[in-house]
């Protein structure tokens, strides 16, 4: 991938050194604050979903080694809860799916850290029921279970 500053774009090449794809990113202004800032291209692709390396050619141009970066995620946000079923796809989008320990919904309960915070407080002072009981496992154990829970979203 090459970003060409003169005429703002970043294009991606095959392995052939075809031009694939052509991408214009919007300058970060005050009316766009999540656009692209010229001296961090690195930052920008990273907020897109993307990890990339970037080092100067000599001809005005940055040279990029981008990859996808999987944003998945299998362990409920709210409880720590893990049967290997996707909470959030490899775009890091919800997938709606219910927590068979806690009852939070992908997306909703788990949207933002407040929303997390609340939610666990409630399901905790409840007892922690089990939404699906059937599911729970013989020798269950919150305290462990809540450690798998991501640092950022404890």
């Amino acid at each position: 991938m090459v970003y060409k500053k003169k005429s703002n774009t970043l294009t991606a090449y095959d392995k052939d050194g075809n031009p694939n794809t052509l991408y214009r990113p919007t300058k970060k202004s005050p009316e766009n604050p999540r656009g692209f800032q010229e001296d961090n291209l690195e930052e920008h692709l990273r907020g897109a979903g993307k990890r990339a390396l970037a080092r100067d050619n000599g001809k005005g141009e940055s040279v990029l080694n981008a990859e996808e970066v999987d944003k998945s995620e299998t362990v409920c946000r709210v409880c720590g809860y893990s049967d290997g079923d996707l909470y959030r796809d490899g775009g890091g989008w919800p997938t709606g799916l219910i927590c068979a320990c806690c009852g939070g919904q992908s997306g909703i309960q788990d949207a933002t850290l407040q929303g997390v915070r609340e939610f666990r407080g409630y399901w905790l002072g409840l007892g922690a029921p089990w939404d699906s009981p059937s599911e729970k496992a013989e020798r269950w154990d919150l305290l462990e279970q809540i450690s798998n829970i991501e640092p950022s979203w404890r």
